[in-house]
């Protein structure tokens, strides 16, 4: 029998998607008595007709079943041009709203498999060991805490075995979404061609991937800690102001080891809220080294419009692309 445990003081917001996953965390929420409401999101995109409006429809059986709250909340297909990450994005961006308003933990149905696929999706894109952190339990993404409970303790096919043991009674209340089939996805393409290959070989893969991610987790942690010491030594904040502008102390900075100072320009970027590419640690690195510091230099990072400026040694972090006069 698999189960969760809840805290009672806490309340709580499921991620209920219409599939196996979420749909086990929903019934076992309301088995451990937790104080819960659900929240769907549809997407308006999908390969398979109809196939969104049976994953809502599949959400709106479960939570009456369960006799719990369920919230429907509309993402917009046209803006994300069919990017799983864009996707990804504005699903979380409406969940977390949501949390946030209503004072709730956010609960995902992430599972082992997904902490495996996840690490494995990052190796082969290409990433920093900060990259390769690990999924946790528990984690914040702005204001809101997120607890995945599974991530830990389960497989996929544990909870698919799970749910179908209910047989009738909740034959209804979840879908096996048939575009997790579709190999041009990448991460399906993983989930089903790779991973079971690597398996086949390596068959305690997934231990040794979680077992690295940590340890890169170590790593990114000390990083951390030397970046803050390094900005606490090398720069002076501009208007009372760390994050968006500050005085650059250049002579010290240059004595650096150029990691050391991609791994500042990295938290420099990163504390404006934005998530520098090593592309633009490399131009980080260039500005810093140039002996002929010219009036005034830029990153622009084309994210959200975040640019970096030099201009006498010192630098600015300005939202919306343009720079401001001191």
């Amino acid at each position: 029998m698999l189960k969760i445990t809840v805290n009672p003081l806490e309340k709580y917001l499921v991620a209920l998607s219409g599939g196996p996953d979420s749909a086990a965390l929903a019934i076992m929420m309301r088995r451990a008595k937790a104080d819960f409401i659900c929240a769907h999101v549809n997407h308006g995109q999908s390969k398979t007709t109809n196939n969104c409006a049976m994953h809502q429809q599949a959400a709106k059986n479960l939570a009456t079943s369960l006799n719990v709250e369920l919230a429907i909340l509309t993402g917009d297909a046209e803006t994300t041009n069919g990017s799983e990450e864009a996707t990804r994005k504005i699903r979380y961006e409406l969940l977390l709203d949501l949390a946030e308003k209503t004072g709730r933990v956010l609960v995902t149905g992430h599972h082992k498999d997904d902490m495996t696929e996840t690490i494995m999706f990052r190796l082969f894109r290409g990433t920093s060991i900060r990259g390769l952190t690990p999924m946790k339990p528990y984690s914040f993404m702005g204001n809101v805490k997120v607890w995945r409970p599974f991530i830990t303790l389960f497989h996929k096919h544990e909870l698919v075995e799970w749910m179908e043991h209910f047989e009738d009674a909740m034959s209804t209340c979840w879908v096996d979404d048939p575009d997790n089939d579709d190999l041009d996805v990448t991460r399906n393409f993983l989930r089903h061609e790779i991973v079971p290959l690597l398996h086949s070989k390596f068959p305690h893969i997934d231990e040794a991937l979680i077992n690295m991610s940590a340890l890169a987790a170590e790593a990114s942690n000390v990083c951390n800690d030397m970046a803050d010491c390094d900005v606490a030594r090398l720069v002076v904040p501009m208007s009372g102001s760390a994050v968006n502008a500050g005085w650059l102390d250049y002579e010290l900075t240059r004595q650096m080891s150029d990691s050391r100072i991609k791994n500042l320009g990295y938290r420099i970027i990163s504390l404006a809220g934005q998530q520098p590419t090593q592309n633009h640690l490399n131009e980080f690195l260039k500005m810093i080294r140039r002996h002929d510091v010219p009036g005034e230099q830029q990153i622009d990072l084309k994210l959200g419009a975040v640019v970096i400026t030099f201009k006498d040694f010192a630098y600015r972090v300005i939202k919306n692309g343009t720079p401001k006069t001191e």
